[in-house]
């Protein structure tokens, strides 16, 4: 007898995918099936519901019948921290989690934040404290509730990716504007961002070649940066090498790396942040995709950008 989890979904800032997955008689997870698409060009006021058919349509595509699912969020829209707490109550603890993260985030964090404890080690007091945008979660549930979808959970996607990627010391995700990078080992994992993303060297090589940024993306895609958008790779490379070393300098160890999100297949990135901080650097295929039906090629091009999608398939599992 198999079940069928929870759909995985991630709504990234271009591109939106979704993953199924099925838990085995004997416990073991394999990934169904995983399907992506772009977002295309649609203004602020048309995004939510281009959002909506996309979702409507990949399900449709995929011929499910599963409706639960579960998507996920992420610093800065939602942070996690471990805090130690003396012995209190319920109420106590939760007053005090809100004080230490007013204490952090002064005015940022406002009655519009809503903060979580949960045990780490309640022996020695021991908690992780989270705190998530209220306005982002309802408009994340908005946009799942209009294409019909049952929310099971929104997850911290630096959880998510530990759940796969564990035996990572960290994972740098390189996004549309942002990169992000989640260092594991300890509890909860720590993320970082820097203001950087894919869409840099997209509008550097449009500028340097007087190109639009469709036909960049393109080129970029299928050349690299290829003698255009050199300078918007390094600052990148100079992004992640910058968070790393300082994760580094508060004490945490990043020795060995993956890389996701879709601007990680950009040539030349990995290499040049191993050898700026000599970690072993590598793209990141988590061993959930390996059990996907599809050719190796299809996994080594798709797996950066399949990777959150499929590790949000394991959030019930956790």
């Amino acid at each position: 007898m198999t079940q069928v989890l929870p759909l995985g979904i991630d709504i990234g800032a271009t591109r939106i995918r979704v993953a199924v997955a099925e838990r085995r008689r004997h416990g073991a997870i394999s990934l169904l099936e995983i399907a992506s698409r772009e977002r295309g060009d649609a203004t602020d006021a048309e995004s939510d519901e281009v959002t909506v058919m996309i979702l409507e349509d990949l399900h449709r595509e995929l011929g499910l019948r599963q409706r639960e699912c579960v998507s996920a969020l992420g610093v800065p829209q939602a942070t996690l921290r471990s805090v130690q707490f003396p012995k209190m109550n319920w109420f106590e603890r939760r007053s005090a989690a809100r004080f230490e993260v007013f204490g952090e985030y002064g005015e940022s964090i406002g009655r519009c934040t809503r903060v979580r404890v949960h045990s780490i080690d309640r022996a020695s007091g021991l908690f992780a404290v989270g705190t998530v945008d209220d306005a982002e979660v309802r408009h994340h549930l908005a946009i799942l509730r209009k294409a019909r979808l049952r929310v099971a959970g929104i997850d911290h996607d630096a959880c998510a990716l530990r759940r796969v990627l564990g035996d990572l010391d960290a994972v740098v995700d390189i996004g549309y504007e942002t990169v992000r990078l989640h260092v594991f080992k300890q509890e909860p994992p720590v993320s970082w961002t820097a203001g950087v993303g894919g869409v840099d060297v997209t509008r550097r090589i449009a500028s340097e070649l007087s190109i639009d940024a469709a036909s960049a993306e393109r080129r970029k895609r299928i050349l690299g940066v290829a003698g255009a958008g050199e300078s918007a790779r390094e600052s990148c490379v100079d992004a992640i090498c910058s968070l790393i070393e300082g994760a580094r300098a508060g004490g945490m160890r990043v020795a060995e790396v993956g890389f996701v999100g879709n601007g990680a297949r950009l040539p030349g990135v990995a290499e040049s942040v191993a050898e700026g901080t000599g970690a072993r650097v590598e793209i990141a295929v988590p061993a959930l995709l390996r059990t996907a039906r599809m050719s190796g090629e299809a996994l080594s091009s798709g797996s950066p950008d399949w990777t959150l999608a499929a590790a949000l398939t394991t959030w019930r599992t956790a």
